[in-house]
C-alpha cells in the first residue's frame, strides 16, 4: 500500500501591489499542489508552514522587506508538524530535498 503524502510544495508567486490578490494566487497554488499530491489533514491535525525566499544580493538584500519584495523566487511547504532541530530538517516525503548524485 502507497504511502499517503502529507507535504505540499509549491513556488512562491511574485509579489503583487494588490496584496490580496497576490494571497488569492498564493492560495490558489496551494491547493492545486495539494490536490495534485493529494494531501488532506484532518482538523485534529497540527502542520507548519516553512517559507523560502530566494533574494537577490546587492544594497536591497539588507533591508529587504518581506511582505514588499519585488523579485520572484522563492517556495512554501505545508507538511504535518513534527519536532526538529531547525525549520529544514528534512524527513522522509519532504520535496525540499534535491536529487542525489550518482557516482
Amino acid at each position: 500500500m502507497a504511502k499517503i503524502s502529507r507535504t505540499i510544495s509549491t513556488i512562491l508567486p511574485a509579489y503583487q501591489r494588490d496584496r490580496n490578490q497576490w494571497r488569492r494566487n498564493i492560495l490558489d497554488l496551494v491547493l492545486k499542489a495539494g490536490r495534485k499530491a493529494g494531501v488532506s489533514y484532518s482538523p485534529d491535525d497540527r502542520f507548519e508552514v516553512v517559507v523560502l525566499l530566494y533574494l537577490t544580493k546587492g544594497k536591497r538584500h539588507d533591508i529587504h522587506d518581506v511582505d514588499n519584495r519585488d523579485d520572484a523566487g522563492g517556495r512554501l511547504l505545508i507538511r504535518r508538524y513534527e519536532p526538529r532541530r531547525w525549520p529544514l530538517q528534512r524527513f522522509k516525503g519532504d520535496q525540499f530535498r534535491k536529487p542525489r548524485k550518482t557516482p
